[in-house]
């Protein structure tokens, strides 16, 4: 159905997590209010333990990302990451910005309130149904304005609540409640509000008035003619320069303003500690784990359908300041499991994002644009089949079967966080995959179970390929603590030309041999006989797998 005013509540947290663009602008303001009312009214007063304790971030419901103080709304926020850079290219999201702020009633929220009995005689297809549809509702709006319950904008009238007309097909009852929530909706989330619009490049300004851009609707036109800038309606894009936060941050730049916010704050949470960059960075990705974990929980909400009210009265779980602030109040200087699965956590992360951002601008400029839109959606899929079954750092573990745990620790996780294998082995093959993944394998048979990777083999000439290869034999074959892989037939890796691996093993110690090497000085006499396992390349997996 292809309605005029598109819905202010609209839950979009499966299409994104805690560590891309989005969720990073939403840590990014965060931090910042955090930081602004730490140095007015420092660490233990009560007005900032207050602050802690009424603020709270909202992702993706009525905005991308919205602050709220005590279940109102402070400020709504959309991000927009790679969309282009003339305010033309915004004209779409501005106008959706303008019709919530002004509190347009939507074809689809009529819906969610409203029964209505459509006629489709003589329609056939679902399109010619949905058309149906929204006429009926266009129908029903003009005799609201008619009645004098909405103007020529959807928006209420001053003087809606004394009007008792009724209006033909719609139920009173229905009709009552939804004025009575939509304008408790509005006053509790527009009405006191602003909006800030979010870019990772600079948005030029208007070279015309707004009204004058092609795609601002009919209706908008007067509340636009003559402006440049939407500021004076609370409405803020980079040009604007406001001075709250700064709007345009790319990819670099944001992470630097994080990472400067957070040094700021653990001056005051951790007064006297000095930090590495690295730990900076640990710290971060803590964060965005918190912000991660919360998403997850919010798409469980989504499956199960356990939210709280209907209608303009649903609600959307909220992530307190307190979590937030609550990392940076612990000093993690000490390398444990936690501090590697957060390193994890980042480089992992990282990967995926450079990966789909290579996928966007492919889509974005309509170069294989079905392909790489599967391949985005395959992505986003797997990313989240393989993170449920696997924290970080056990993933990078079992995608690196030829790294083996050293001392020191640091050297280890150094050899495995290596983005550029992980995007060319083990994530330029799950954009292909189709088939279900669980603990890293892909079972087509029994004689056919391929374990992923993230090994790389690269060399010019075919023996420097082969040199490359004997090294990878003899370290997976010296790693006693590859469970999983001794499950599997083949082991996928990534070769420069993907030439034929098929006649490529290597041979591992079963369970039992393990033990006995362990425990014995006369390895040789165990009754334990070693597997071997295939390697196949990316593109002969996926020939396999797809057979």
């Amino acid at each position: 159905m292809a309605e005029d005013v598109k819905s202010a509540l609209h839950d979009a947290t499966p299409s994104w997590n805690g560590f891309n663009y989005q969720g990073k602008v939403g840590l990014y303001v965060c931090l910042k209010l955090i930081l602004e009312n730490l140095q007015r009214d420092g660490l233990d007063s009560e007005s900032f333990n207050n602050f802690l304790g009424s603020y709270s971030v909202e992702y993706e419901w009525v905005e991308d990302f919205s602050i709220k103080n005590n279940g109102e709304y402070v400020s709504l926020h959309q991000v927009k990451h790679k969309a282009g850079s003339g305010f033309g290219d915004h004209v779409s999201a501005v106008v959706t910005i303008l019709n919530r702020k002004l509190c347009r009633l939507s074809e689809t929220d009529f819906l969610k309130y409203i029964d209505l009995d459509v006629d489709y005689t003589g329609c056939t297809t679902r399109e010619q149904k949905n058309q149906r549809k929204l006429e009926c509702i266009h129908e029903k709006l003009e005799a609201m304005r008619t009645s004098g319950y909405i103007n020529d904008c959807n928006q209420l009238t001053e003087n809606w609540n004394n009007i008792t007309s009724e209006v033909e097909g719609v139920d009173q009852e229905q009709l009552n409640r939804l004025l009575t929530e939509f304008h408790l909706f509005c006053d509790q989330t527009f009405s006191n509000s602003k909006v800030f619009f979010h870019t990772a490049e600079s948005i030029s300004e208007p070279t015309q008035d707004i009204n004058e851009y092609a795609g601002v609707p009919e209706h908008l036109k007067d509340q636009t003619r003559g402006l440049l800038s939407l500021s004076g309606m609370g409405i803020y894009l980079g040009f604007d320069s406001p001075p709250d936060y700064s709007l345009v941050l790319s990819d670099s730049n944001l992470l630097v303003e994080i990472n400067n916010l957070i040094t700021n704050i653990l001056s005051f949470t951790l007064s006297g500690e000095a930090f590495s960059i690295d730990e900076i960075d640990n710290y971060r990705a803590a964060l965005c784990g918190i912000i991660d974990e919360h998403i997850a929980q919010r798409h469980s909400a989504i499956r199960s359908s356990t939210y709280e009210g209907e209608g303009y009265l649903e609600e959307r779980n909220s992530l307190s300041f307190l979590n937030l602030l609550a990392p940076l109040k612990v000093l993690t200087k000490q390398q444990n499991d936690d501090y590697w699965e957060r390193l994890c956590a980042n480089c992992f992360e990282d990967a995926y994002l450079q990966e789909v951002e290579r996928l966007e601008y492919f889509i974005e400029r309509n170069i294989e644009e079905n392909i790489n839109t599967s391949r985005k959606l395959n992505l986003e899929k797997n990313r989240k089949r393989v993170l449920e079954q696997h924290k970080y750092s056990e993933l990078l573990e079992k995608l690196n079967p030829h790294h083996i745990p050293i001392s020191p620790v640091a050297e280890y996780y150094s050899n495995i966080t290596c983005k550029r294998s992980i995007k060319e082995a083990f994530l330029h093959f799950i954009r292909e995959l189709e088939n279900e993944i669980i603990d890293l394998m892909i079972k087509v048979d029994e004689m056919q179970v391929f374990h992923t990777s993230a090994i790389v083999i690269e060399g010019d000439e075919p023996y420097e390929r082969d040199y490359e290869l004997h090294k990878i034999k003899s370290l997976i074959e010296q790693n006693n603590q590859l469970l999983s892989l001794s499950k599997s037939t083949h082991l996928i890796i990534k070769t420069s030309d993907e030439h034929d691996l098929s006649e490529q093993f290597v041979q591992m110690q079963t369970i039992a041999e393990s033990i006995d090497a362990e425990s014995t000085q006369e390895h040789e006499l165990s009754t334990s006989n070693p597997i071997s396992i295939r390697f196949e390349s990316v593109r002969g997996a996926l020939g396999r797998i797809k057979q």
